[in-house]
Order: C-alpha cells, then sequence, then structure tokens
C-alpha cells in the first residue's frame, strides 16, 4: 500500500487530449494544484484540484481558440469536474463553461455533460469539412449543452442563441456530401454485430483486445456519426447563410437577414 500527497507547481496541459478522447485539437497552457495518489500496484486511487491558468484549448471540428481560466478537479471515481471555468475568445467574446466528464475508469466510451454559457462568444470558426454537416464564423449569446458518450453525444440548445450580426454560416448540400456523411462505405469485419454495442463477457485479454478495437472505431468516427444536434440560432441583425450547391461552379445560394434558424440532425439525417 502507498499513499503521497502531490503539489503540482506546473502541469503542462497537453495531457488532457489523452484524457478525454479526441475532443481537443491543440491544448496549450499550465495549471497548479494539490492531490493525492493512493492505493496498491492493482488498485490506485487519486484526486486532485488544479487551477487553469490563461490555458490555450482549441475544440475539434468547430476550429475555435479559446483561453480557460478556473478550478478543475481530477478523481478516479467522479471523472473530470469542471468549476464555472472563465472561456475568453480572441475577438472580445467571453463565456463560462461548466459539467463533468465521467472517465469510466479510462475504458474507451466516457460520458459528459457539459454546458456553456457565451456573451458574444464565437463558437464556430470552421472551413468545408465533407464529413461536417455545415462550417463558418458564428459568435453569440446563450447556452450550449454537450451531454451523453463519446460515440453519441448531443449537443443543444435550450433557447434560441442569438447571433451578433457579423456571424455567417454555410450549409453545403451536394450529393457527394450526403452520400459521403459515413466517411466510408465499405468495412471488413469479423462479425456483423454491432462494434459500438456492449459484448458480452470475456476473458480479460479479450476484453482489453475489444476495449482497444473500440477505442481505435471511436477515434475514426466522423462528427455526423458522433453527433445529434438540435441548434436554435435567433437574430435580430443581418446575418449571412449561404446554401451551397456545388462550389467547383459557384452554384451557391446567398442570402442575408434576420429571424430564428433552427438545425437537427439525427442520425445523420440533416
Amino acid at each position: 500500500l502507498f499513499y503521497f500527497d502531490t503539489d503540482f507547481k506546473q502541469i503542462d496541459m497537453w495531457l488532457i487530449p489523452l484524457i478525454v478522447d479526441n475532443l481537443f485539437q491543440q491544448v496549450e497552457g499550465q495549471a497548479v494544484g494539490k492531490g493525492y495518489i493512493s492505493g496498491d500496484f492493482d488498485d490506485i486511487d487519486f484526486h486532485a484540484d488544479f487551477e487553469a491558468q490563461n490555458v490555450f484549448v482549441k475544440p475539434r471540428f468547430v476550429n475555435t481558440n479559446f483561453f480557460l481560466n478556473g478550478m478543475v478537479t481530477v478523481d478516479r471515481q467522479d471523472g473530470v469536474i469542471l468549476d464555472s471555468l472563465s472561456v475568453m475568445d480572441t475577438k472580445g467574446g467571453s463565456g463560462t463553461l461548466w459539467g463533468t466528464i465521467d472517465l469510466n475508469d479510462f475504458k474507451p466510451l466516457t460520458y459528459l455533460d457539459l454546458s456553456l454559457a457565451m456573451d458574444r462568444l464565437q463558437f464556430l470558426n470552421s472551413t468545408m469539412d465533407p464529413d461536417v454537416p455545415f462550417f463558418g464564423n458564428v459568435s453569440g449569446t446563450g447556452i450550449l449543452q454537450l451531454s451523453g458518450s463519446n460515440n453519441d453525444m448531443d449537443l443543444r440548445t435550450q433557447k434560441p442563441i442569438q447571433l451578433t450580426d457579423n456571424s455567417s454560416l454555410s450549409i453545403p448540400l451536394m450529393e457527394e456530401t450526403e452520400l459521403a456523411e459515413t466517411g466510408r462505405f465499405i468495412q471488413f469485419v469479423d462479425s456483423f454485430e454491432d462494434p459500438l454495442k456492449s459484448a458480452p463477457p470475456a476473458s480479460s485479454e479479450n476484453e482489453e483486445a475489444r476495449e482497444e478495437e473500440l477505442k481505435l472505431e471511436i477515434q475514426e468516427m466522423t462528427f455526423s456519426e458522433r453527433f445529434d444536434l438540435d441548434l436554435q440560432f435567433g437574430t435580430a441583425g443581418n446575418i449571412g447563410v449561404d446554401l451551397i450547391f456545388d462550389p467547383v461552379t459557384g452554384e451557391v445560394l446567398n442570402s442575408r437577414g434576420s429571424g430564428q434558424m433552427r438545425i437537427s440532425m439525427q442520425d445523420q439525417e440533416l
């Protein structure tokens, strides 16, 4: 048995993407904190409280640049707890992030319940990607909620997010984009069972191989395979929305205006 009190005077945040799947494209910065590690080599318990200090974060898919400050708890049983982190973008927008990430004892499937309250915060800064159903430069005020497992996430708004006047959104409607939503057509498999459903009990060696296989499968999932969406937007100003039929020939319907907009996607159907 062992027990260590730890004093983390400087922790590099590049470790975060390894802990919470591949939700982040880039994490840089440092944190300080205290905690403990106890147990034996077969069963380890740990707990630590960190203070993030101007940590740079770029989430995957949305390509926005955020700076985070505030308290983060990492616990063996409770997972990662975000305690009202302050969020800033590079354009003067701000927000507050809170919630939990259940690490599920470091198994491939993890579970999230996060909320982001935004005040003119830039939450989308992306270019065209055949695996993502929309792109653009969007800032707004409101609350975004992300919940579910890392292979089946639900991104939604309870009330419409009020967009800033300089926001612009593009929605590709090309046939090839629709057909390529799954990202792959032919797969060679060992069986026809759903790879993301729980398997029957197996030996520890088979279970380790199964978990490694599941981890790789989750990493290869596209945005459309991972996410369900129910996003509501509103604006009193003048924003741009482009419907792209063929970017090569320039077949794009450009529109500007104000009002309400809703984007929903369930089981890859936009």
